[in-house]
C-alpha cells in the first residue's frame, strides 16, 4: 500500500487542497481535503517598531498590556482578530506565551474585583507619571491600533479612547 499528499495552495493563498491518493494493489482511492485559511491582518511594520522604541520597564508593559486588554473586551467580545492582535503585542512587548497568559489572568483579575473602568482609569494615570510625551503618543497609538482590529469600532470603545485622551492631555 502506497499513500501521498499532494498540498495546492490556491492563487489567493485562502484555501488548500489537500490530495490523499492511496494505492493499493491496483486500485487506487482518491480523496480531496480543503482546509480554509483565514488571510491574518499583519501588524503594521511602524507599530512593531513603535513597541521596540518605546523601551518600557515591566510594570509599564504590564499597564499597556492591560490597557490593550480592556480595549480589546471594551465591546464584551473578543473577536479573533483583537486576539491575535493581543498575541502579537505581547510578544512585541517582548512577552512570551505565559507571560502573556499570566498578565491576562492579572488584569482580568483586576477587572472582576473593581471594574474596567478603574483598572482603565489606574493604568492610564500609572503611564502618565511614568512615561514622556512620545511614549505617550506611541501607546496611543498601540491603543487605537487594538481599537480598529476588528474593522469596528464600538460606543464603549470610543468611551475608552476619550477617557484615554482625557487623562493624558
Amino acid at each position: 500500500m502506497k499513500a501521498e499528499f499532494i498540498c495546492q495552495p490556491n492563487a489567493t493563498g485562502m484555501e488548500i487542497a489537500l490530495t490523499r491518493i492511496v494505492t493499493h494493489g491496483d486500485i487506487n482511492f482518491t480523496a480531496h481535503f480543503y482546509l480554509n485559511m483565514p488571510r491574518r491582518k499583519p501588524m503594521q511594520d511602524d507599530t512593531r517598531q513603535l513597541m521596540k522604541l518605546l523601551n518600557l520597564t515591566p510594570d509599564e508593559i504590564y499597564h499597556v498590556f492591560c490597557l490593550t486588554l480592556c480595549m480589546a473586551t471594551a465591546d464584551g467580545v473578543i473577536t479573533d482578530q483583537e486576539g491575535e492582535m493581543l498575541t502579537r503585542i505581547g510578544f512585541a512587548l517582548g512577552l512570551m506565551p505565559q507571560d502573556i497568559s499570566a498578565l491576562s489572568n492579572n488584569a482580568k483579575e483586576a477587572i472582576e474585583e473593581t471594574s474596567r473602568t478603574d483598572v482603565v482609569n489606574h493604568s492610564l494615570t500609572a503611564l502618565k507619571e511614568r512615561l514622556n510625551k512620545e511614549q505617550l503618543s506611541g501607546v496611543k497609538q498601540i491603543i487605537t491600533f487594538i481599537a480598529g482590529a476588528d474593522k469596528h469600532i464600538d460606543n464603549s470603545e470610543k468611551s475608552m479612547l476619550q477617557m484615554m485622551k482625557e487623562t493624558w492631555s
